[in-house]
């Protein structure tokens, strides 16, 4: 398990490139699973399984759910869209969406 604590010069000048950057050499070297506070969970693709987003997030995001034969479905959903995020958190495929 890999833990950043993320402090204050983040916000500044290009500190989220640097944290991007380390997280993902890491991912690529060891694989497995991510975890972000007020985001959720994301599978070894790096799509999001677990929604932890507040009510006000929206934008396009990478998302995954399981199918009948326990196989990732990847797509992008606007998660200010209700509809989308009701589908997924139903677990099922939101209407009108890209799959990846």
């Amino acid at each position: 398990m890999y833990a950043f604590q993320l402090l204050g010069g983040t916000d500044g000048k290009d500190g989220w490139d640097a944290v991007h950057a380390l997280r993902s050499y890491i991912w690529k070297q060891v694989g497995g699973i991510s975890q972000a506070d007020l985001e959720g969970f994301s599978n070894e693709q790096g799509h999001h399984i677990l929604w932890q987003f507040n009510e006000t997030v929206n934008g396009e995001w990478d998302m995954a759910v399981l199918d009948s034969n326990g196989k990732w479905v990847a797509f992008t959903m606007e998660l200010g869209n209700p509809d989308h995020r009701r589908a997924f958190l139903d677990g099922r495929l939101p209407t009108g969406v890209l799959r990846n």
